[in-house]
């Protein structure tokens, strides 16, 4: 009994010791995601018959770790202090740096050479106390050294450089070059996200600080490039988001700002849309490739696009916008055939805006209307098919703003014209959304077939007035009312048909409705208009469909 009990009490140690190391490697490893932490040879085969099923209980432990490493902890100002103090002074530092290179360039306090001398030496001394900080586990007034230590380099090159004329621009961007490596490199190896942001932006601002009497914009355009792609590959790799969003961004800030305030030549405009075109693709090559995160690039790829496109259409002619809309469009129908799941929902919403651009593009604007219209139907249906919420938001609006500008601007003023044929398609593809609707969302059956009645309803009617009243504009104003209102009058009777024969009722009801609207038009409207025989005859034909309506409404006992 004795030894069971020894032996119980060594397997809870073991198990408490393995909680203990697993807590410690989801703190370090962060976001890393935990891939069988706890080693399935724990015990000894020799404790014998009270063994433990072992991964029930691994599994259990894991989710307590996870649990309490991610439940919310209360405010603690030394932690606060801690992580915000350093990054405040470290920020005083580098100012006050500055302006003693400022204050002693303008009174001569020391040589150039011993100033610049003592900016390497101080940039030094921070990434060595910075290193012994990180070794003694004080993890973030290390990283906010070592942080510092970066750009205090460049700043010091920057001087050297530009102030005092010690060397020239090759020389300059070459040290920069290795500061941002020496930054690249403290990032992988401590893992810091801090380290990496700073490098980064520094890493973007090493044209700007370069004065050349000759510059180069294709080499600035391909030193940014291959720059982004260098930070993409380390932050995808680490799982940096926040600097993978913030790349992204000044990235496309370094390019606007060298098309602002440089003045490229007409030639080098044209350029500054490869780069952008090459950051879009990078991101979609992430997304192909990593299946465990795909939303940061999808949406990042969307936000890329719209980026991509307003750089290549203020940039380049029409024919080539055309190909660069028909070749992304075919790549991407292409990849929806390959890639599964939620990166083919992401990869359909970069389809549905390459439709947008390209009708916004090619299509004339006689047809605006039209070509939006099917394009918000069919992206609505693949959002309710892929449930994808932003997906059906953006067909629903496309799709309702082409709609209502065809119902309130565009009067039919023949029968047989283009106006009317818009205003048939736009019943019918309203149909076909209310059949899409009903089948893929989850919504109340009543209240939802009640409000499309009612807007069909509306524009069966609008559409009947408008297409009678250009049918019949070469009669008098009085036989127009008149054939206008037996118009009415018959939609009514087939919707009233249609509700009984069908047991729809709401079909029905709608026809009732009609009826008493078409009553109301006949005495507020019509009423003043018409001579007192065709009075006669509207009320008498309309008095005789109300009465067989309400005859159809009784039920036969049986």
């Amino acid at each position: 009994m004795n030894e069971s009990r020894k032996t119980l009490e060594e397997q809870v140690q073991l198990l408490q010791h393995e909680v203990h190391d697993l807590k410690q490697r989801l703190t370090k490893l962060e976001s890393t995601k935990i891939k069988n932490p706890i080693s399935k040879e724990i015990t000894p085969t020799s404790y014998g018959v009270l063994q433990p099923d072992k991964s029930a209980v691994q599994h259990e432990d894991v989710e307590v770790a996870i649990k309490e490493i991610k439940t919310p902890q209360p405010f603690n100002l030394d932690q606060f202090i801690q992580t915000w103090l350093p990054r405040l002074f470290i920020f005083v530092f580098i100012v006050g740096v500055i302006w003693g290179f400022k204050a002693a360039s303008d009174y001569g306090f020391m040589r150039p050479s011993v100033k610049v001398a003592l900016g390497f030496v101080v940039s030094t001394v921070l990434l060595v106390v910075g290193y012994f900080q990180m070794k003694k586990d004080r993890m973030k007034l290390g990283h906010v050294l070592l942080g510092g230590a970066v750009p205090l380099l460049m700043i010091t090159t920057f001087a050297m450089h530009v102030l005092y004329n010690m060397c020239g621009p090759t020389t300059a961007f070459i040290l920069n070059l290795v500061w941002i490596m020496i930054g690249l490199f403290l990032t992988i190896y401590y893992k810091s996200q801090v380290l990496g942001f700073i490098s980064m932006i520094g890493g973007i601002l090493v044209p700007f600080l370069i004065e050349s009497k000759v510059p180069n914009p294709y080499v600035f355009l391909g030193y940014e490039t291959a720059l982004y792609l260098l930070f993409l590959l380390v932050v995808v790799r680490y799982r940096f988001w926040p600097i993978y969003y913030s790349t992204a961004v000044f990235f496309n800030i370094a390019l606007g700002a060298f098309y602002l305030f440089t003045d490229p030549a007409y030639s080098v405009k044209k350029m500054i849309p490869i780069p952008v075109l090459i950051q879009y693709a990078l991101i979609l090559i992430q997304l192909i490739r990593d299946k465990k995160h795909p939303y940061h690039h999808g949406y990042t790829l969307l936000t890329s696009l719209m980026v991509t496109y307003a750089w290549i259409y203020s940039m380049w002619s029409d024919r080539s916008i055309t190909l660069f809309l028909i070749i992304g469009f075919v790549v991407l129908a292409g990849l929806c055939f390959v890639i599964k799941e939620q990166r083919r929902v992401l990869i359909l919403l970069q389809l549905t805006f390459f439709s947008l651009f390209f009708i916004g593009h090619v299509v004339g604007e006689d047809y605006y209307e039209v070509a939006f219209l099917l394009d918000g139907l069919a992206v609505y249906y693949i959002g309710a098919k892929t449930k994808s919420l932003l997906q059906k938001f953006i067909g629903i609006t496309s799709y309702s703003l082409a709609a209502l500008v065809i119902v309130f601007m565009r009067n039919i003023q023949d029968p047989f014209s283009f106006e009317t044929f818009q205003w048939l398609l736009v019943i019918a593809s309203f149909v076909t959304i209310t059949y899409v609707g009903s089948r893929y969302e989850k919504t109340d059956k009543g209240s939802f077939l009640t409000f499309v009645s009612f807007i069909l309803t509306a524009l069966l009617l609008a559409f009947s007035t408008e297409f009678t009243l250009a049918a019949v504009k070469h009669l008098e104003p009085q036989q127009q009312r008149l054939i206008l209102t037996f118009v009415w009058m018959f939609l009514a009777v087939l919707a009233i048909v249609v509700g009984l024969t069908k047991r729809f009722s709401v079909a029905k009801y709608a026809g009732v409705g009609m009826l008493i609207l078409t009553l109301l038009k006949l005495v507020f409207y019509d009423l003043p208009f018409i001579p007192i025989p065709l009075r006669a005859v509207l009320f008498i034909a309309l008095g005789i469909v109300g009465l067989g309506v309400s005859r159809a409404f009784y039920k036969r006992k049986e």
